[in-house]
């Protein structure tokens, strides 16, 4: 989020997965009691990017999200660097831009999936689309780490693609490791933006080294916990039923695998909401 001056507020998210940022310090909104007041916060900044998303799409209704998305980080305003950054990722939102690039555009990589896991030792194909209404070329990199110092290239090229081939690369790693796919596509107009992935590295076997089931009491109601630790950062998956019941089985999710994808510790919570009191289950 930014403040009235375009400075990104400290308190605002970083790291390889930033779109763009927009104004959301110091905002005039309504307050109870027929009131207003300023807040801050990246609940403030986020209703301005929706509200430019709501007026493209009313312009543009053949537009999927993904044109629509690459349409506002490539009108942003630099505020910080001249190019993407870790910190303000694309610029500050500029709707009256965006408003006045009427060609649909995209970037973005398909394959491999963000928080995915490729082996020790794996020639890596990267899948992608770049159709953007200024380009001029792009270039693949990869290195350590989610946000890495040093980058690798993979490729480069001056022709955009649909759905094709970005770039391939014949990794080799001794260790379990943290790598990042970086997608770099440059403009005609000197700007730059990006697109990032996270890989997973692993070549040990997954275990589970502890797991429980408890009761307990949460927000005034009966609640189940799940919780399990694994070797590996890996996504668990759990599905439950109750017994000798001709229903499908119901997949929940794990609360700390719904934003990172890949956590080591793994809970879950299950409250009435989820169980008809009184019935046993099976799970998996």
């Amino acid at each position: 989020m930014t403040s009235e001056d375009d400075y990104v507020h400290p308190f605002s998210t970083g790291g390889s997965r930033i779109s763009m940022c927009a104004p959301g310090v110091g905002i005039l909104t309504t307050s109870i009691g027929n009131l207003y007041k300023s807040v801050t916060g990246t609940s403030s900044a986020a209703p301005h990017v929706a509200a430019a998303c709501a007026i493209l799409k009313s312009i543009h209704k053949d537009w999927n999200y993904k044109q629509i998305k690459a349409t506002l980080e490539l009108t942003t305003d630099d505020i910080q660097k001249s190019k993407w950054d870790e910190y303000g990722g694309a610029g500050r939102l500029n709707l009256r831009r965006a408003l006045e690039l009427n060609t649909p555009s995209i970037f973005e990589i398909i394959s491999p999936l963000h928080f995915s896991g490729i082996n020790l030792d794996t020639n890596l194909l990267i899948i992608g689309t770049i159709n953007t209404a200024l380009f001029d070329n792009y270039k693949l990199y990869w290195g350590y780490g989610d946000v890495p110092n040093i980058w690798n290239d993979i490729s480069y090229d001056n022709i955009g693609k649909v759905n094709a081939n970005l770039g391939s690369v014949h990794l080799k790693f001794t260790k379990d490791t943290l790598i990042t796919i970086r997608l770099v596509v440059n403009e005609s107009n000197g700007r730059s933006n990006e697109r990032r992935v996270l890989l997973f590295v692993q070549g040990s076997k997954t275990e589970i080294l502890s797991k429980s089931i408890d009761t307990l009491f949460a927000n005034d109601k009966n609640a189940v916990s799940f919780k399990a630790r694994t070797s590996n950062l890996t996504r668990m998956y759990f599905y439950f039923k109750p017994r000798n019941s001709n229903l499908n089985f119901r997949l929940a999710e794990h609360e700390s695998e719904r934003i990172t994808g890949f956590v080591k510790n793994h809970y879950l919570l299950l409250t009435s909401n989820d169980l008809i009191p009184n019935l046993e289950y099976n799970c998996y």
